[in-house]
């Protein structure tokens, strides 16, 4: 994939990325700022000057200054490439995150999200439902939009946010990084004026911006004629033509959905606590009552950070987070052709009026009226086929450095990501739809552990300087679930699992994955204005076998410095030239396989007589797989004129290979798809 990216800056930084169009009024980045200093992989700081890479970040003012829900969505129009894709309507509903396009065509191509340099969750949208991962997200029967973890952070608790494109950026992550990498640093306690406590609140509305154009001329029918007795279930409005006398045209998008309303709470607390000692709390409460009938959102953040400075000469350096997060949803938003009330409303005749049918559809075990025998009232749907979910979640980490002298430390990271999810969907009586239940429960943790030597000294030999960093990281993740379904209930609307006719449906998924992995970064410089940056990782996966499990990703950048280079060698100083770099980098990235995408088994069940079976899976798949490949060449240019207007022009190129994808299957052969791997692929383009 070939791509040359622009960035132009004037005063605070108007950016024009000419692979579609960006635009962006922020303070993110400042031109007058060019020794700046930035958080890069594993929390380590540089000087922007000496990145070989794509780097971009973006400050927690201007994200909550977006004013929204989803810090995600707050990124939309602030970063050069990367693109945000919201989720369903209402409330709550999943956002994902693009940079540079698409790299897998089965695997999830969103970046890797690093809060305080711990990697966390992320999963958007629908939750896998068996043992293969298989999530149901097809038109005619969709599971439930149940989010992403990103959402779950309070804007307000966020310093900075990082973005590193480049593979060289991002190769130091590994397999999880082969999209990319977003660095999410938050508040740490500083000295403020007063008591240091900051309240703040918020109050939103929202309503329908954009709608698509809908003909007017027509009224229910086909043909230019009206619905015959036998076709009253024909919703098309290709009807008798409006005149405007006995039929008018409704807007019934707005009919429906309401003015949708948010309101949001932050309290927080910073302070030094002595010399060394910071510390910063903070409390948050959202509630977002939908523009959807009948759903809201809640949430609630707690969060306490405490980091010090202590022993003899201030050698040790500590820094610990605790974050609760609380999240309760009902009526989360459903994709598919009956459960989206937005395509339900959208789609019926221009001449009917939806408010005729609302009376009386707002209660439980209600008969539905509607225009048709086989569709579904909106009303009668917002109000009878319900959701809800509650969701506990704890982001902690800690870290512990010793400085041995100015140019050696050592550093130990932990942390770790817990949720635990109750949900359950009920379907009353009243409509075609039976009446279910289904109930679910989850558990997810993901822990790391992170350990590093670092050494870095100017002026080794005359004017080289460089440094080393020498890692061990250890992943594991665990998802425990249970999903208990009962189609039809034996007894209307008495939601209870054991109310089944027949058998319930009770799928356990049990999900474990580990990476274990050794890497190193090493850079050299000369005189400050030349750098070479190297990166080295080896990952071992228990998801591949012994055979394969085993994977390298190098990179190495650099960057040379024009401005200083031409002022240290022979004073020279352009006064329209402020600033002028060029970089260059080639980085290999990647991305693994999933949990039991190897071997062959069997989902034990059982049938409609009770008895236990053991059924083969949909999904034939191929012990000998690897890991996918990204090949990424980049160069580029950031040129600052007057101080006032900057240019950042990148060009780059990658290629993917071993790419992984499933191939549809005869169904005959006991199989629907066949994971297999595209031994290379590529797009190219400017």
């Amino acid at each position: 994939m070939n791509k040359t990216l622009f960035r132009i800056g004037l005063l605070q930084s108007v950016f024009f990325c000419f692979n579609g169009l960006y635009a962006q009024s922020t303070d993110s980045i400042k031109t007058s700022k060019i020794d700046e200093v930035v958080v890069t992989a594993y929390g380590v700081k540089k000087e922007k000057k000496s990145l070989g890479y794509s780097f971009q970040d973006v400050k927690g003012q201007a994200l909550v200054d977006a004013k929204e829900n989803n810090v995600t969505n707050a990124l939309t129009g602030k970063v050069a490439g990367l693109q945000v894709v919201k989720g369903g309507f209402g409330p709550a509903s999943s956002s994902r995150i693009n940079i540079r396009g698409f790299n897998s065509f089965e695997g999830d191509s969103q970046p890797l999200i690093v809060v305080d340099g711990i990697p966390i969750n992320n999963s958007a949208g629908v939750k896998g439902r068996s043992q293969d991962g298989a999530k149901n997200n097809d038109l005619w029967n969709p599971d439930t939009d149940m989010g992403n973890g990103l959402s779950d952070i309070n804007p307000d608790d966020i310093e900075t946010i990082s973005v590193l494109k480049g593979g060289a950026a991002s190769a130091l992550y590994g397999a999880r990084a082969g999209n990319g990498v977003i660095l999410i640093t938050t508040k740490s306690g500083k000295k403020k004026g007063g008591v240091g406590i900051t309240y703040s609140t918020s109050l939103g509305f929202e309503k329908i911006f954009m709608k698509p154009d809908l003909q007017s001329n027509f009224a229910q029918g086909s043909n230019g004629l009206p619905n015959l007795p036998s076709n009253l279930d024909n919703t098309n409005s290709w009807g008798p033509q409006i005149d405007g006398t006995d039929m008018k045209v409704y807007d019934n998008l707005k009919g429906f959905f309401r003015t949708g309303t948010s309101v949001q709470h932050t309290i927080s607390f910073q302070e030094n606590l002595g010399e060394e000692t910071n510390l910063y709390t903070s409390g948050n409460y959202l509630y977002d009552n939908s523009q959807v009938p009948n759903s809201k959102y809640e949430r609630w953040n707690f969060m306490a950070k405490m980091n010090s400075n202590f022993g003899a000469q201030k050698r040790w350096t500590t820094d610990v987070k605790i974050q609760y997060i609380s999240t309760k949803a009902n009526n989360r938003p459903n994709g598919g052709l009956d459960n989206n009330t937005y395509g339900s409303v959208l789609l019926m005749p221009r001449n009917i009026d939806i408010r005729d049918y609302k009376e009386g559809m707002t209660e439980n075990n209600v008969t539905q009226r509607w225009i048709t025998n086989n569709g579904v009232n909106p009303y009668w749907a917002s109000y009878n086929r319900l959701n809800e979910d509650k969701k506990d979640r704890f982001l902690l980490s800690g870290y512990l450095k010793y400085q041995f002298n100015d140019w050696l430390s050592a550093d130990v990271r932990l942390g770790t990501d817990f949720y635990s999810l109750d949900a359950n969907a009920k379907t009353w009586t009243g409509s075609r739809l039976n009446n279910s239940y289904n109930t679910s429960q989850e558990k997810f943790y993901e822990n790391n552990y992170i350990t590093s030597l670092n050494a870095k000294k100017d002026n080794i030999i005359g004017k080289w300087g460089g440094s080393l960093s020498i890692y061990g990281q250890m992943m594991e993740t665990r998802t425990n679930a249970i999903y208990l379904s009962a189609p039809n209930l034996t007894s209307p609307n008495f939601f209870n699992i054991n109310n089944s006719v027949g058998n319930p449906d009770i799928r356990e998924v049990i999900l474990n994955k580990k990476i274990n992995s050794a890497f190193a970064a090493a850079e050299i410089n000369y005189d400050g204005y030349w750098f070479i940056n190297a990166t080295a990782r080896n990952d071992w996966s228990s998801t591949l076998t012994v055979e394969n499990r085993s994977y390298f990703y190098p990179s190495i950048s650099t960057s040379l410095v024009i401005t200083d280079m031409l002022a240290k060698i022979n004073g020279t100083k352009l006064k329209f030239l402020s600033f002028a770099k060029v970089r260059a980098s080639y980085a290999v990235t990647g991305n693994s396989l999933e949990a039991y995408e190897l071997y062959n088994t069997f989902e034990v069940k059982k049938d409609p007589n009770g008895n236990v079976t053991a059924d083969r899976k949909k999904i034939l798949y191929d012990p000998n797989l690897r890991n996918e490949k990204l090949k990424t060449f980049e160069v580029g240019l950031d040129l600052r004129l007057f101080n006032r207007i900057s240019l950042d022009v990148s060009y780059y190129n990658t290629k993917a290979t071993d790419q992984l994808i499933n191939l549809p299957m005869n169904p005959l052969s006991g199989y629907e798809k066949k994971k297999d791997q595209c031994r290379r692929s590529a797009e190219s383009g400017n």
